[in-house]
C-alpha cells in the first residue's frame, strides 16, 4: 500500500520518436514535482501515460489529470476538480 512510485528503465516512444530513453521515474508521497523541457520533449505525453495507468501505478492511488486550463478564479486547485 505504498504511496511512492519508483520505475526503473522507463522509455517512451511516440509516433516513432524516442521521447524518454532508459530513465528512472521516482515520485514520493507528499512531494510536489514539475517537469521542465522544450516543446515536444514528452512532458504532456508522460502525464497522459501516468493518468491512463499505462505505467505500473497502484490502483489505490488517485490520479487527477487536467488537460485544459480553466478560467482564473479564487478557487483552489482541489476545489476546481
Amino acid at each position: 500500500m505504498s504511496r511512492d512510485i519508483h520505475i526503473e528503465s522507463l522509455s517512451v516512444t511516440f509516433h516513432g520518436h524516442d521521447l524518454i530513453v532508459d530513465s528512472e521515474l521516482e515520485l514520493n508521497y507528499g512531494r510536489r514535482y514539475g517537469w521542465l523541457g522544450l516543446n515536444g520533449c514528452g512532458k504532456s505525453t508522460l502525464l497522459t501515460i501516468i493518468s491512463c495507468r499505462e505505467l505500473p501505478i497502484p490502483e489505490h492511488m488517485d490520479i487527477y489529470h487536467l488537460t485544459r486550463e480553466i478560467e482564473a478564479s479564487d478557487m483552489s486547485a482541489l476545489e476546481a476538480l
